[in-house]
């Protein structure tokens, strides 16, 4: 459950859906962390829901041999994603999540400061005006009224 929570919090909401198993939660999981990670893995990391098991065998082999190209720290096998070994799951998730919302906020500060300076199109009328003097205060004109 800590694992799934922690991809609904990195923004997995498939994690939410009560018909997935949870072998297909984990994975998607993985799968869209990756994807999101804007690393290149160079496998093909198709993740369709309910495969069997020749598939499962074989992305797992991929999400495995694509952690390490983009050097995990946490060293986790197919067999414990295929076997759900949250123990060993976690600590992978934990560190792909991170990554994943690092490379997104990297992406969109790296598209601030490539946009185009933006253009006020509506000046300010402080900033059309004239310069001069501000208004007299009654007390001004009360001490320079005309004798």
């Amino acid at each position: 459950d800590e694992t799934v929570e922690l991809l609904l919090a990195a923004g997995y909401f498939r994690a939410r859906i009560k018909g997935l198993s949870p072998f297909d939660k984990v994975v998607g999981g993985m799968t869209w962390c990756l994807t999101a990670s804007n690393v290149d893995v160079d496998v093909d990391l198709l993740f369709q829901e309910n495969s069997t098991i020749k598939q499962k065998i074989s992305l797992t082999e991929k999400i495995v041999s694509a952690l390490r190209r983009m050097k995990c720290p946490h060293r986790i096998e197919p067999y414990q994603i295929q076997g759900l070994d949250f123990i060993h799951i976690y600590p992978v998730d934990q560190w792909l999540v991170k990554y994943a919302i690092e490379t997104h906020e990297e992406t969109n500060m790296q598209s601030r400061n490539r946009a185009p300076p933006a253009t006020n199109q509506h000046k300010n009328a402080r900033d059309e005006a004239p310069t001069r003097d501000p208004p007299a205060t009654a007390a001004n004109k009360a001490s320079h009224t005309p004798s």
